[in-house]
């Protein structure tokens, strides 16, 4: 679905989409509507839940945000298939609903964020909506961010860990499972003052890393660019590096061509 940015039919149709899905996965999705400003224009987009429950009596959130970038006065991103960013976080998302048995220890909530690349405006008020006994009762969060173009698979937590070591947890889980299945992943090297080492930034992670644990899991390059995770790669068929944002990039077309077979991977 290309152009999914805030405030378009495309958005809107996505909602129904994935509301459809997580149906047919037997789930009953629940719509978290929260109104915002963008542009001088008053709109309305939608958080997307749906939850299988549990029997610890504590949860687990796992997030991404399905909207694309907004056009520019110098970019027009009507047609932006946003396949990496954030179509790829979306789609494991789905599959992760789709697979999870119906009960499990600990109850997991879906999250498909609106209105992210905006700032995080869906996250943030989703996280805002959690009452101090949801925040104690949360074991961590989960964010799936640009999971396909990128040298490296990173696992960070938030910065939230860099005062509460022991939020550290569920990044290092996250190593050790993916080294244990062969999977090559690494967290932050921290080559950046201003991006403490494991820790991530710039997507929804950042409006719950100073409530719980967080778990980021992106593809990009810590070691290249200005050592903050915007320059993805060094594969030099990528202009500047990156595919953020660009319609002529972030479409399964060009990553096809120049990265094949790594979506499915």
């Amino acid at each position: 679905m290309k152009g999914r940015s805030v405030g378009t039919p495309t958005e809107a149709k996505t909602v129904d989409y994935l509301v459809q899905q997580l149906k047919g996965f037997d789930y009953e999705p629940t719509l978290q509507p929260f109104d915002y400003t963008f542009r001088d224009q008053a709109l309305t987009s939608y958080n997307i839940v749906a939850e299988r429950p549990g029997t610890s009596g504590k949860q687990i959130l796992l997030g991404a945000h399905y909207d694309n970038a907004p056009s520019t006065e110098t970019l027009d991103r009507s047609q932006l298939e946003g396949t990496n960013d954030n179509a790829s976080g979306v789609g494991v998302l789905l599959e992760l609903a789709q697979r999870l048995e119906a009960e499990t220890t600990h109850a997991v909530k879906f999250i498909f964020f609106g209105a992210e690349e905006i700032g995080l405006v869906g996250s943030e008020f989703y996280a805002n909506s959690l009452s101090p006994q949801a925040i104690k009762d949360t074991l961590f969060m989960v964010n799936l961010d640009s999971l396909i173009v990128g040298d490296n698979m990173y696992f960070n937590a938030g910065r939230g860990a860099t005062e509460n070591p022991d939020w550290f947890e569920y990044r290092d889980l996250a190593l050790s499972i993916a080294e244990e299945n062969g999977i090559v992943a690494q967290t932050n090297p921290g080559l950046n003052e201003n991006y403490p080492a494991g820790t991530g930034c710039c997507s929804d992670l950042e409006s719950f890393d100073s409530l719980m644990p967080v778990l980021a899991a992106e593809a990009t390059n810590w070691s290249i660019g200005e050592l903050d995770g915007y320059t993805q790669t060094s594969n030099p068929a990528v202009p500047g590096g990156f595919t953020w944002h660009d319609p002529a990039t972030d479409n399964r077309a060009f990553i096809n061509q120049v990265f094949p077979g790594l979506i499915e991977e």
